[in-house]
């Protein structure tokens, strides 16, 4: 029962990279996200996800952790940062940051849940929601450029479920913030 464990993740990651390696636009490979899994109370180390993906192709990054116990033999320095000011220590592979913000803004008529909410930090107008937005991106993505930051992913592109921390409502009818300060911003991303 054990070894059946440990191995169906190894499977699945075999049948699934399978399934995927045919399209070349993809880059990058996460193996675990934040670089642990647990199932029926075993813990699974991504490190071996990583060693059957790199003997099957070592043409595309592999990050083996996606923002958490980082290893220090990803193929990425994936971080992941929430509830503080965006600090990275930078190595010699390429920096991402993979999972930041989580700002969250919920318009009642355009929610999952109208008793729950969730995200990192919450705002209660469009206003203050935007300003905070484009502050994270301009005071705090954009000044890291310069140390090194290879790219960075907001979460999250829409709200799902419970979690209103999206660009978008549930609905995706409702763009939270002005898509010309998403346009300033991205002016500003010379990744």
């Amino acid at each position: 029962y054990y070894a059946y464990l440990i191995a169906e993740p190894l499977h699945q990651v075999n049948l699934t990279y399978i399934m995927f390696s045919m399209f070349i636009f993809i880059i990058s490979i996460i193996t675990l996200i934040e670089g642990i899994y647990k199932s029926q109370g075993i813990l699974f180390d991504s490190k071996d996800n990583e060693i059957l993906l790199r003997k099957m192709d070592n043409t595309r990054f592999i990050d083996n952790t996606s923002g958490w116990f980082d290893q220090k033999d990803s193929s990425l320095n994936s971080v992941h940062i929430y509830f503080k000011k965006l600090k990275i220590k930078f190595d010699d592979r390429p920096t991402l940051l993979s999972e930041f913000g989580g700002y969250s803004y919920k318009i009642d008529s355009h929610s999952y849940n109208l008793s729950k909410t969730y995200g990192y930090k919450k705002f209660t107008s469009k206003d203050s929601f935007e300003n905070a937005f484009y502050n994270l991106y301009i005071n705090e993505v954009v000044p890291l450029l310069k140390k090194g930051l290879c790219a960075s992913i907001y979460t999250q592109v829409s709200d799902v479920e419970d979690e209103t921390n999206g660009l978008l409502t549930y609905d995706r009818k409702i763009l939270k913030v002005d898509k010309e300060k998403c346009l300033e911003i991205a002016k500003k991303l010379h990744y």
